[in-house]
């Protein structure tokens, strides 16, 4: 029959007062935790004492303030694991909330064995002990230092005055009763005993026992390290599979690293050795850390340098006191160090590709841009000049001339703004302002501007608008330089006495507009590039470098849209794309 365990996770200051109160009983394991008021301890270290609490017993009884501020988050994924004695603070549950609250308020500073002792240091490093400037004790106004004895004798006078002292502020003794403090932990011991007897708790105990994990792999091997004598007392016989020595000889090797064998270098060494020691004493003295881990090279019997990790974790008694043989593990990370190392190389190679690429990038915007430049620069006077021959009142021999090159001028400063916007929109910075706005003006304004050149063709353009289609969200003029792409397309290629539909409305969720011509129609294998760029017409008597559907597709995907086209040889073709509802 499995026992029912309870678990008491204690603020290590008051863990001396918990072991009173239950008698020194060997049924319930204490797990000393670190407090948070004293200490900067991470929400993760809680949750580890928590887990370790969980996992080894039915239930587990809290005796620990308010202090660590995602304490009561933490304590809601515990919630029906852990209970939590009343009390904001440790002093709350020794004393008793009215007195505690009545000593505080009275501006006293309360203190007690563990911190005139085993904290001392830290107490007065943390509170500006012996200084001027930064005395916090002081300088919060404390009439007074209250020491409180739980136990004859402790804290002693001559550690309370040295507080009084360093901190210049009166102090005095008194001696304290732990009856209720006392009854407060047997009530809750007795709570979580009701709880267990509920049900709920055995079963899932049984189940992790059930599921519990294969001891070692052939890439790690456990040992167990007396922190007292400084040796291994075991060591798993992997460790031959994993370094190539025996357990015997690793023994020796582990904590004394004779003529360089083990550790790569005596730096190494030093810094491993350093680290434990110091996770030894920080166990030894604050209670349940984190586990322990390290990453460094060795040598491999055969010579060959590894990388390996280093991680035990502290075991403690039933009374919270610690356990000196520590279980660890040491595992074989040489392969994912490896791979690591190469991450790393590539991500730097990327690194440098991306910045060449960007220089690439503004290398090209700016070629454009001088391009475009001088381009337009020969082109500005021929649009003056021809604009102004257009609008004079002459001899109508020249008129046809005359608008043709007007035409050919307009035409081709249309192209060269298509080819600045193409770039911008291939390095992704061509720009569109977001506003509401109705499709139909937008129609209109394009319509408008192409009815005089369908008229020379003997094209009628017939617009099919739903006059209630609610508004779409987007830049206005980019819509409107789309629709005119396409006009301009349709009345270039549908030929003379043709017509071309226009057509809005409301489809599902989006707006859909499409524009229907009497051309010539397009292959199937001409449709799956033709919104590329640089896909010049097969049509030799065409002009255009394919510059304005790819430059309508990137406008209406910067509006989260789509474009597409269904065409049939010798029917003519649809081209049609979707805007967003505002």
């Amino acid at each position: 029959m499995i026992k029912n365990q309870i678990g008491i996770i204690s603020c290590s200051s008051i863990i001396t007062q918990v072991r009173n109160s239950i008698c020194f009983n060997k049924e319930y394991k204490l797990y000393p935790l670190v407090p948070s008021c004293m200490f900067s301890i991470s929400s993760d270290l809680i949750r580890h004492v928590f887990d370790q609490a969980c996992l080894e017993n039915d239930v587990a009884l809290l005796v620990y303030g308010n202090c660590h501020p995602d304490l009561q988050n933490i304590l809601r994924q515990y919630s029906k694991r852990i209970i939590k004695l009343e009390g904001d603070s440790c002093w709350e549950m020794l004393l008793g909330k009215e007195i505690a609250q009545d000593y505080l308020a009275k501006g006293y500073w309360l203190l007690k064995n563990a911190l005139c002792t085993t904290w001392r240091k830290e107490v007065f490093i943390s509170y500006g002990a012996n200084s001027e400037h930064g005395n916090l004790i002081r300088d919060c106004g404390t009439k007074k230092i209250l020491a409180c004895r739980f136990e004859p004798d402790k804290p002693k006078e001559q550690d309370v005055s040295s507080f009084s002292q360093a901190f210049g502020v009166p102090y005095e003794i008194r001696e304290c009763d732990t009856s209720g403090f006392q009854h407060l932990v047997m009530n809750g011991v007795k709570t979580a005993g009701e709880r267990i007897s509920k049900g709920g708790f055995i079963q899932t105990k049984r189940d992790h026992s059930r599921c519990k994990t294969p001891i070692g792999t052939i890439n790690e091997a456990k040992f167990k390290l007396n922190t007292l004598s400084n040796k291994l007392v075991f060591v798993s016989p992997k460790i031959f599979q994993l370094l190539g020595f025996l357990p015997g000889e690793f023994k020796r090797l582990y904590t004394s690293n004779p003529d360089g064998i083990f550790y790569f270098d005596e730096d190494t060494f030093r810094q491993v050795s350093t680290k434990r020691f110091s996770y030894f004493a920080q166990c030894l003295s604050r209670g349940i850390q984190l586990p322990f881990n390290i990453e460094y090279r060795v040598r491999h019997e055969n010579g060959s340098v590894l990388w390996v990790r280093e991680c035990f974790s502290p075991t403690y008694n039933n009374d919270g006191t610690l356990n000196p043989c520590f279980i660890g593990k040491l595992e074989n990370i040489t392969a994912w160090k490896e791979t690591e190392d190469e991450l790393k190389r590539l991500y730097q190679k990327e690194t440098q590709l991306r910045v060449e690429l960007e220089e690439e990038i503004k290398r090209r915007v700016e070629f454009t841009r001088a391009l475009v430049h001088e381009l337009k620069t020969p082109l500005t006077p021929i649009l003056l000049a021809s604009d102004t021959l257009s609008n004079m009142n002459g001899d109508n021999q020249w008129r046809p001339l005359v608008n043709s090159i007007n035409h050919g001028a307009h035409d081709l400063n249309s192209r060269i703004d298509e080819l600045l916007d193409l770039a911008r929109g291939e390095v992704g910075i061509l720009r569109v302002t977001s506003k509401p706005f109705q499709l139909n003006d937008a129609v209109g304004d394009a319509v408008e501007f192409y009815v005089a050149k369908a008229k020379l063709f003997n094209q009628t353009i017939a617009c099919h608008l739903d006059s209630k289609l609610p508004k779409t969200m987007g830049d206005r003029k980019r819509i409107t330089q789309v629709i005119s792409n396409l006009l301009d397309n349709a009345i270039k290629y549908s030929g003379d006495n043709s017509q071309i539909t226009i057509s809005t409305r409301v489809e599902m969720n989006d707006i859909l507009f499409s524009i229907v011509d009497n051309g010539p129609g397009i292959s199937e294998n001409r449709i799956a590039d033709i919104f590329n760029p640089y896909k010049c017409s097969s049509n030799s008597h065409l002009s255009g470098l394919g510059l304005g559907l790819a430059l309508s597709r990137m406008i209406v995907e910067k509006h989260l849209g789509r474009i597409w086209v269904t065409s049939k040889i010798g029917t003519g073709s649809a081209f049609l794309f979707t805007l967003p509802l505002a």
